[in-house]
């Protein structure tokens, strides 16, 4: 079941999706006659995705006021790692847009994806006298299913749903370990040298994920369901 299947969008529901991207999954949802709103920090839809309102908002702040039946968001919670406050936020964000009963549907990164690739990079920047804390220093937020669920909980959500799954994603395009690597922003102040040791990680990776000359990334999805009570949480 796809993720917008599990939403399962009503015709007149009003839905939000949070980091809507090139907005072709939230195309996908205002089809089904749902009133959709998109927002993200920039605008990067594609041409053909106009059939929903845009709007430039960041995740930790929405500003929204028990406006919507629903809140979408697909592949962004990872991204916002830093500050730790940020996490809450943004579950507090979701929390105020929704009207009482309505519902967060999410997937995101979990603990576990890239692990190879992580504990690898982790023992050559060591190995080139570098501090690196695979928590601190890789820039995204891989929370456990436990860790997540217990956030939702203490804003006041009922998990409905909470799963972690396996993804293997292959490589395509001449993409290998160093150029996946080189699309993660890490904080080149700190490792400003982290680029070059890239070649060394997918050495020590390619018996693990390397198969008949194609390179691959073991992911690990977690899914929530949340349903918003009609209490307010102390947390708002």
């Amino acid at each position: 079941m796809s993720l917008v299947e599990l939403l399962n969008p009503k015709e007149n529901e009003h839905i939000l999706d949070l980091g809507c991207g090139d907005g072709i999954i939230t195309t996908q949802i205002a089809d089904s006659a749902a009133r959709v709103v998109g927002i993200d920090i920039c605008d990067s839809r594609e041409d053909s995705c106009n059939n929903f309102q845009f709007e430039r908002r960041n995740a930790t702040d929405l500003d929204f006021n028990q406006e919507f039946d629903a809140v979408f968001s697909n592949l962004v919670i990872h991204h916002i790692k830093t500050p730790e406050q940020a996490r809450k936020q943004v579950i507090s964000s979701v929390w105020k847009a929704l009207r009482p009963g309505g519902r967060f549907v999410a997937e995101f990164y979990g603990h576990g994806t890239a692990k190879e690739i992580i504990l690898a990079l982790q023992e050559v920047m060591i190995s080139h006298n570098y501090s690196f804390d695979i928590n601190e220093d890789f820039p995204w937020y891989l929370p456990t299913q436990e860790e997540y669920c217990n956030l939702l909980i203490n804003q006041g959500f009922t998990v409905i749903v909470n799963k972690i799954f396996p993804k293997k994603l292959d490589l395509h395009n001449g993409v290998d370990i160093c150029r996946w690597l080189e699309q993660i922003p890490f904080n080149t102040e700190k490792f400003n040298h982290i680029n070059d040791y890239f070649e060394e990680v997918q050495k020590k990776v390619r018996s693990q994920l390397s198969e008949n000359g194609k390179w691959f990334v073991n992911y690990q999805h977690i899914r929530i369901v949340a349903k918003k009570t009609s209490q307010l949480s102390n947390n708002n």
